[in-house]
């Protein structure tokens, strides 16, 4: 089986760390009293605020860090948000990814951009709020039910899938291709997507990403085969067509 050299690994998590030592946490003790104090009303989804309340009340109860980083965050490689330990990340300002984006829903993190944010691609299960523009190169994915995300202004991709998570969208939703129907909450008008039952969804997806049925000389289509695949393609910045 292959494995990673072991000064590839130290390296890939010295970057983590410098990620880290770039941003103020609760419990290295470098947040004051009052910033805490009024870190809940920084966060505009209610639900989202009184758990990150909670979390403050007793901290050392979770495993993880409350981390917040004054202004503008760049991360160079992908950004794996509960692989860093994170409980709650703040960033006071942008936030911008040149690879993927990817959150959890276990262990549940909540992420939260004051300003605008991009990234290559983006899978989210957990918390994101974003007081901005969100601007996907390539693929959203919704990940799950259990979280959501929050976007105050528009949020821009070449595709979106929706159909597993929430989105509550303050903006306009601008994707080239979009697949099923979103669980989205928006004033503006949602565009209409690729049904999941659609053949054309083969025009879009790879065979063995689709659950296909052949009856007769028919073609048939049930939504996703293997989510997980999908999902390990979107992260790893493959095509889901052609790959």
């Amino acid at each position: 089986m292959f494995r990673f050299p072991s000064e590839f690994l130290r390296a890939y998590n010295r970057g983590y760390m410098t990620l880290l030592a770039a941003a103020r946490s609760l419990k290295a003790k470098t947040v004051s009293a009052a910033e805490l104090a009024d870190l809940t009303s920084v966060i505009r989804t209610q639900g989202l605020a009184g758990g990150v309340k909670e979390i403050l009340e007793e901290p050392d109860s979770y495993d993880g860090d409350v981390y917040i980083h004054d202004g503008d965050l760049h991360v160079a490689g992908d950004l794996i948000v509960h692989k860093l330990g994170v409980l709650v990340l703040v960033v006071r300002g942008n936030l911008s990814v040149d690879g993927a984006y990817h959150d959890a829903d276990d262990p549940q993190t909540i992420v939260v951009v004051t300003g605008d944010f991009q990234a290559r691609d983006v899978v989210t299960a957990g918390f994101l709020e974003v007081h901005g523009n969100v601007v996907v190169r390539d693929r959203v994915i919704g990940d799950y039910n259990d979280c959501q995300a929050w976007i105050g202004g528009d949020l821009t991709c070449a595709l979106f899938y929706g159909e597993e998570h929430f989105f509550d969208l303050g903006g306009t939703l601008h994707a080239t291709c979009l697949l099923g129907k979103p669980r989205m909450k928006s004033p503006h008008p949602i565009p209409k997507g690729i049904d999941m039952g659609d053949p054309r969804l083969l025009d879009v997806l790879d065979r063995e990403l689709v659950t296909v049925y052949d009856e007769d000389g028919e073609i048939y289509v049930d939504g996703l085969k293997d989510f997980g695949k999908f999902k390990q393609r979107v992260l790893a910045g493959l095509p889901l067509k052609g790959a």
